[in-house]
C-alpha cells in the first residue's frame, strides 16, 4: 500500500497556510505547485503570483497509508484551519501599485469577487386619478408611465406645468438621492432657476437627450443654449 505525504504551505508574511496531500516527494510536490501557479485561479496560487516564493515553506505534517488519508485530512483542516484552502479568502496586505487592481490593499482571492453594489435610487411618484380621487405610489418614472399605457415625459411635463396627464394629476413625493440641482449662468447674465435636476432643466428647454448637453457643459465648461452649467452647491 502507497505512503501518503499530507503537507502544509506557509505563508510567513500573513501566517496563512495551506494543506495537501501527494504520493511525490515534496520537492517535486513545490516545483509543480510553483510551475502551475500562473495558470490556476485559486487562493494559494493567487498568493504565490502576489507574495515571493522564498516567503513560503513548506513541510511534511504526516506520513499516511492510502486508506487513511481522507480521515488524516479532515484532522490537520480540522486542527489549523488553512486559509488558502477556502474558495475565498480576504487579504489585506500590502498594497497593490496597479491601479487596476482592488483599491487600499483589498482584495479577494478566486473567483467569488465581490462587487460594489450599484445604486438603484429612483423618484418616488404619486398620482391622484382626477374622477376616483385613489392615490397610487411609483418608484421611477417608467414605472409610472407603464400604468397608463403613456409617456414619461409627458408625465414630467405635467409636473413642470402644474397640470395633469392621462387623467392624473401627478407629483414627485420623494427625489432620488443621486439627484443633483443645476442653475445654468447666460452670457448675457441671465440666471436660471435652480433645477431639482439636469433633466428637469433639459425639460425646461423642451430637450429629451437625457441631460448629454447639460453634463458636457457642467464638465468641460462649455455653453448649451447660451449657458454656462453648474451644481447648485457650488452657486456663489
Amino acid at each position: 500500500m502507497s505512503i501518503t505525504n499530507i503537507y502544509i504551505i506557509l505563508n510567513r508574511q500573513t501566517s496563512h497556510k495551506y494543506i495537501g496531500y501527494d504520493t511525490l516527494p515534496l520537492n517535486k510536490v513545490w516545483s509543480r505547485i510553483l510551475e502551475n501557479h500562473k495558470e490556476e485561479n485559486t487562493p494559494l496560487s493567487n498568493a504565490l503570483g502576489y507574495y515571493n516564493s522564498d516567503d513560503f515553506t513548506i513541510r511534511i505534517l504526516e506520513e499516511v497509508n492510502e486508506n487513511k488519508v481522507t480521515e488524516r485530512v479532515e484532522y490537520w483542516m480540522n486542527k489549523y484551519n488553512p486559509e488558502y484552502n477556502n474558495l475565498v479568502l480576504e487579504h489585506t496586505g500590502r498594497k497593490l501599485n496597479n491601479k487596476e487592481s482592488y483599491h487600499n490593499g483589498d482584495r479577494r482571492w478566486g473567483y467569488q469577487r465581490k462587487k460594489k453594489p450599484k445604486k438603484h435610487d429612483k423618484n418616488v411618484i404619486k398620482c391622484r386619478n382626477l374622477e376616483t380621487g385613489k392615490i397610487k405610489t411609483f418608484h421611477g418614472w417608467v414605472a409610472a408611465a407603464e400604468y397608463v399605457n403613456g409617456r414619461p415625459s409627458s408625465i414630467r411635463r405635467s409636473i413642470d406645468r402644474e397640470g395633469t396627464a392621462y387623467g392624473h394629476k401627478w407629483w414627485i413625493h420623494k427625489h432620488a438621492k443621486n439627484k443633483k440641482q443645476v442653475y445654468g449662468v447666460h452670457k448675457t447674465g441671465h440666471v436660471t432657476p435652480v433645477f431639482d435636476s439636469i433633466s428637469a432643466a433639459m425639460r425646461s428647454f423642451n430637450e429629451e437627450d437625457r441631460g448629454k448637453g447639460i453634463c458636457t457643459s457642467i464638465k468641460w465648461g462649455s455653453r448649451w443654449k447660451g449657458y454656462l452649467w453648474y451644481y447648485s452647491e457650488t452657486k456663489q
